[in-house]
């Protein structure tokens, strides 16, 4: 980030990457003697400034100004001293000064845990470290010091905590060392069968500026992003072994060019699941599979070869996820789109005689006796150098019967066949994202 903090200053977002790595080396041994000394010094200074009048009031909400100043400061003299994990221990200072006590005590203890500190013996290696301003890390040290519950950072897997399929959730707001916030929420559908697991999940990410400058991508204080993954798991010993099989991001401004397909550990839990690829996090268990309801299961069309108005021929494969759920619809569905340029001809995007795309399309309705009514609620697009990101968002009307799903939109109609031997994936999601997807231009072939 720039150091200045002029209006007109233009700041470069961090998309990938959801809180700065630092350095993680440990204070060494050697110095131990030396905070046990500090560590008593800094706990008596505490006490008595606790009944000096002259101490002040404790310190309430800071500027977000103030902190980005702080961070500034103080990020770059605790990785000189040479404290492990640094960033998490910022984190926790900006959440204190923010008024965000529960994210605060989670990113100490996470800290304390990392480093394998006490508090006694973090408040002393602390105090070697020059503050940006003494009032304010003598209320942090104060904080630092006070008792509290952690939990476990590896809660033991035991045989009562199988992997279950099921919905889980992921949530997570971080102050990263600039002073930005990032807030993470992810919605898992796990399914199981036998040792085999798979499904897919979506992430919402929203960032929001420190320091009130403008990032480049967006102009202004703040963006979002929408990605989803597909995965596929295997056990391995106690644990599973998760790789994503296919990104798809919402297209935007501030949206990432490309995705890395992460293969990651997946460790079952009494409360939840503990995920590591690379970075670590813990999945809540919000509830199990729902039934798919009347309208619900998976529904496949797959289109002939045809010709496009340019020439080349294309393929068009679709697979829908539905689930009811009290008359509502709720689902996805992905679009597969192959196309083949014309004889002894390449494509321009990729220098190729085929190209593929792929869309995933969330969707929400309702079923009203025996009428459907499906609206494309926005639309994901797998990166790449062919991807077209302008899609005209539709509306379906139609009905299910005999497990076909007939439903007809502008010009078009085509019907889907239920597939019983594929349980959907389609899940109620509690909060749904913004479309910022254009709603003009490349619509949809009528003919399917």
């Amino acid at each position: 980030m720039m150091q200045s903090t002029s209006k007109s200053t233009i700041r470069i977002p961090v998309v990938g990457a959801w809180v700065a790595q630092v350095p993680t080396a440990r204070v060494p041994t050697t110095m131990v003697p030396t905070t046990m000394i500090l560590a008593t010094m800094v706990l008596a200074s505490m006490v008595l400034a606790v009944g000096c009048p002259k101490s002040g009031p404790i310190l309430g909400r800071v500027s977000d100004r103030t902190l980005a100043s702080d961070a500034q400061k103080l990020g770059p003299r605790l990785r000189q001293a040479k404290l492990g994990h640094s960033a998490r221990l910022l984190e926790a200072y900006l959440a204190h000064f923010r008024g965000k006590v529960a994210e605060r005590n989670e990113a100490i203890c996470q800290w304390l845990q990392l480093t394998s500190l006490t508090p006694t013996a973090a408040t002393a290696h602390l105090s070697s470290v020059e503050p940006p301003s003494r009032r304010r890390m003598r209320a942090f040290l104060a904080v630092l010091l006070k008792p509290r519950t952690c939990r476990k950072a590896h809660e033991p897997t035991s045989a009562d905590a199988p992997l279950n399929p099921g919905i889980y959730s992921f949530n997570e707001t971080k102050t990263a060392l600039s002073g930005d916030t990032l807030t993470v929420q992810e919605r898992w559908m796990i399914r199981r069968k036998g040792d085999r697991i798979w499904g897919w999940y979506i992430r919402r990410m929203d960032r929001q500026s420190g320091d009130g400058r403008s990032y480049r991508c967006s102009r202004n204080t703040r963006y979002g992003v929408v990605m989803a993954f597909t995965f596929v798991g295997r056990p391995q010993g106690a644990s599973f072994v998760l790789e994503e099989t296919d990104a798809f991001v919402q297209p935007g401004p501030c949206a990432p060019k490309q995705i890395r397909l992460d293969r990651c550990v997946m460790r079952p839990l009494a409360t939840g699941l503990q995920l590591n690829c690379p970075r670590s996090r813990r999945l809540t268990r919000m509830a199990s599979l729902p039934a798919p309801g009347a309208s619900g299961g998976v529904f496949q069309w797959t289109g002939p070869t045809t010709p496009r108005a340019d020439g080349t021929r294309q393929r068009v494969i679709e697979q829908w996820h539905l689930l009811e759920l009290g008359g509502k619809l709720h689902g996805f569905y992905t679009r597969h789109q192959k196309v083949t340029a014309r004889a002894r001809q390449t494509h321009k995007c990729n220098g190729k005689k085929t190209f593929e795309r792929k869309r995933l399309y969330l969707v929400g309705g309702t079923r009203t006796g025996a009428a459907i009514t499906l609206h494309e609620l926005t639309a994901l697009h797998r990166p790449g150098p062919c991807a077209d990101t302008k899609v005209r968002l539709d509306t379906y009307r139609g009905s299910l019967s005999g497990g076909v799903l007939s439903l007809s939109w502008g010009q078009g109609s085509q019907s889907l066949k239920r597939d019983p031997t594929k349980e959907t994936q389609a899940l109620p999601l509690g909060w749904m994202p913004k479309t910022s997807t254009p709603k003009t231009s490349t619509p949809k072939s009528p003919a399917r």
